[in-house]
């Protein structure tokens, strides 16, 4: 057995410990002081609610996992619930081919992604930390998992109901539930973020078209409201199990990421090195 391994089963053991400990002396001295039962109906109510909701939100995110190793034809004859975007609306379709070129292409986008995160949203987190007195922030590892997202259904605009002319816009429904484990450092706490689950409209938008390979001169992402975001904490921030570190970092990467992906903010890549980025920052005309 490793060194490690004893450590953490060690550390386990004695969180349980104290975690034990404290109930049976609260018990002790709620009857020692002879208090009224009446005063536990307020913790025992909180308790069962909080129960409740970390229940469903384990549910919900292994439901999703489970969706992404799946093909859609065996999710929906096993589940009529939660279905995919184009049963409901028409105007989306079934891109179950996409599914299978992202599957392929997911650890390249996972290296993009990871670049992303350490390069340009690691200084935004830090900014927004250091008005809390949190410095130090700073991404200590980060692994995106096996289980790629998944699009439930892409609804792309005609040229003729499109706003623009010189573009082509595409609305696509994104579910994340992913195995990830992305460590991170606050002031010397570690904490890591497990099991993120993401759910939103996503936008594409492949512009400007142009006359020569490949044929568009950028992309443009963005989401069209801020998306469903829930993950787990784990590490010494979730071991308080108090409304400080953990909590914080959970509001924090919510704003960074509303502020970074979601509209009127938007994540442009060009193509083509002549393509001002003038042309991603305006509106085409109508």
């Amino acid at each position: 057995m490793e060194p490690s391994s004893v450590k953490v089963g060690v550390y386990n053991l004695a969180i349980r410990f104290v975690k034990t400990a404290v109930l049976w002396g609260s018990i002790y001295l709620w009857g020692y002081f002879a208090l009224s039962p009446g005063w536990l109906s307020g913790p025992l109510f909180l308790s069962v609610l909080r129960y409740q909701q970390k229940k469903e939100k384990v549910s919900r995110i292994s439901s999703a996992q489970a969706t992404a190793r799946t093909s859609e034809k065996e999710v929906i004859l096993a589940r009529v619930q939660d279905l995919p975007a184009w049963v409901f609306f028409p105007d989306f379709e079934r891109v179950e081919w996409l599914n299978r070129v992202v599957d392929q292409l997911w650890p390249s986008i996972g290296y993009f992604i990871t670049h992303l995160l350490t390069i340009q949203v690691e200084p935004l987190i830090k900014k927004s930390l250091d008005g809390l007195t949190l410095k130090d922030f700073k991404f200590k590892r980060v692994l995106l998992g096996n289980i790629p997202p998944r699009i439930g259904g892409i609804k792309c605009y005609d040229k003729n109901t499109s706003t623009a002319k010189n573009e082509i816009i595409m609305d696509l429904e994104l579910t994340w539930a992913g195995d990830c484990d992305i460590q991170v450092s606050i002031k010397g706490v570690k904490a890591s973020i497990l099991d993120l689950y993401i759910y939103g409209q996503l936008r594409v938008v492949l512009k400007p078209l142009i006359h020569n390979i490949p044929l568009i001169g950028g992309i443009q992402v963005y989401f069209l409201n801020n998306p469903n975001v829930d993950f787990e904490v784990g590490g010494l921030a979730n071991v308080t199990d108090l409304p400080g570190i953990s909590s914080i970092l959970r509001r924090v990467i919510v704003e960074q990421l509303a502020r970074f992906i979601v509209l009127p903010n938007k994540v442009s890549v060009p193509l083509v090195n002549n393509i001002p980025m003038k042309v991603f920052k305006c509106p085409e005309p109508a």
